[in-house]
């Protein structure tokens, strides 16, 4: 299993963050603590609030 505490205080960059793994990719760094901040060519779907 990956260590939940990597993430924690991190700051990533998700590229194609909008849809498939590039948005897979960030909800999981998301949940381990990190920050992720998400581009994509294409607008993105409702995320929720954890995502701004």
């Amino acid at each position: 299993m990956v260590n939940a505490d990597r993430a924690r205080s991190r700051t990533f960059v998700v590229t194609g963050a909008a849809s498939g793994i590039g948005l897979a990719t960030a909800r999981r760094l998301l949940a381990e603590g990190g920050s992720v901040v998400g581009a994509d060519v294409a607008p993105p779907p409702d995320l929720g609030p954890d995502f701004r």
